[in-house]
């Protein structure tokens, strides 16, 4: 369709109020990123690019390079990243994607241009990457150099510039710019491997849920027995260390710290215990999809991967357990010695510690 006269207008006097603005960056499209929304970075200060993108699109060069393809992943949310193909149409496991991260890592180490440091992140110069024959991204990459407007710029300026009143620009209204984060949910991880976890879990709930190919009948069975497992594990924990904090808080009260309470049934308590927890720590380091999130996890992770999401905490149970079992012993103890003093004549006195429980 073509554009009516008043929005030729408009468009012309925004165009021409702007020119004298410096609103404009440039971004530089890197195709073997594997990540959309990675793939067009920023230029800072229209020279220098960020060092981790870059290791990016060196280790998709490199995947590339040993026959590997990257292709768009089945996640459509916008952060989701390319997954990596072998010859054989199967997803590449962990432990090739990791090995080729290190050493483009490794190779990046190696770089002869100018980096610099920007709010706690290296960048390389832009015109030294280039001309780097040592890059793995070959080809023409100024291509995909574009210039545009910078959104936090604009938006600095339209609020600078308000004043309180409404901002025109070409006698035409303007308003700040959403970016593109805006509009998509997302969490943000630091540790690497709460990243492969959490990214496992999304993969298997959206094969659960989606048509079709979903999640198939035993990765749903064992989900749920991992989940009943977990269940049952935590409540049980936190019964032992429920009783066993009500015995020693006894035996410290009353029995000078020794076993005063059924000794022999005390020991036992302690051992089932120590086995309880001997097999939550089997369940944190081998169950829960902690072997098939090494497989399926989209970026490299360190080899320290020992920690999952779904994991039992039995510091917080064991915390949680003595606060509970400490003030139920305490009511124990103040029933007991309200039923001490009734039997002895003092039924006011026995009152008196047992309002503050009803």
């Amino acid at each position: 369709d073509v554009p009516d006269a008043d929005f030729l207008e408009h468009y012309e006097s925004i165009v021409s109020a702007m020119k004298g603005l410096d609103l404009y960056g440039k971004v530089v499209e890197l195709a073997t990123v594997p990540h959309e929304f990675l793939r067009e970075t920023p230029l800072v200060e229209g020279e220098w690019v960020d060092a981790y993108v870059v290791a990016l699109a060196e280790w998709g060069a490199r995947l590339v390079q040993k026959g590997y393809v990257l292709e768009e992943p089945q996640d459509t949310h916008p952060f989701a990243w390319y997954r990596v193909i072998d010859a054989e149409g199967k997803e590449v496991g962990i432990k090739v994607r990791q090995k080729l991260w290190e050493q483009t890592r490794k190779h990046l180490a190696g770089f002869p241009g100018n980096r610099r440091e920007v709010e706690g992140r290296i960048y390389f110069s832009w015109a030294d990457y280039l001309k780097w024959r040592g890059r793995w991204a070959k080809g023409d990459l100024t291509s995909g150099l574009q210039e545009g407007l910078v959104i936090s710029l604009w938006n600095q300026w339209v609020v600078s510039g308000t004043a309180g009143r409404v901002p025109t620009l070409g006698e035409v209204q303007i308003g700040t710019i959403s970016g593109f984060t805006d509009s998509s949910q997302y969490s943000a991880y630091q540790d690497s491997t709460k990243l492969a976890v959490a990214t496992h879990h999304r993969q298997f709930f959206l094969r659960a849920m989606g048509p079709g190919d979903s999640g198939t009948s035993e990765d749903r069975r064992l989900q749920q027995k991992a989940t009943d497992w977990k269940l049952m594990a935590e409540e049980l924990a936190s019964d032992l260390y429920r009783f066993r904090t009500a015995v020693e808080s006894i035996n410290r009260a009353y029995f000078d710290s020794r076993e005063g309470l059924f000794p022999a049934s005390q020991d036992g308590l302690f051992r089932l215990v120590e086995q309880t927890e001997h097999l939550v720590n089997l369940n944190n380091h081998n169950l829960a999809g902690f072997l098939d999130f090494l497989s399926n996890a989209p970026e490299p992770v360190g080899p320290e991967v020992w920690e999952v999401l779904n994991a039992i905490d039995l510091a917080n149970l064991a915390s949680e357990a003595e606060r509970i079992a400490t003030s139920q012993v305490l009511e124990l103890v103040d029933m007991s010695k309200a039923e001490a003093l009734d039997m002895i004549g003092e039924p006011d006195q026995a009152a008196q510690i047992i309002e503050k429980y009803v």
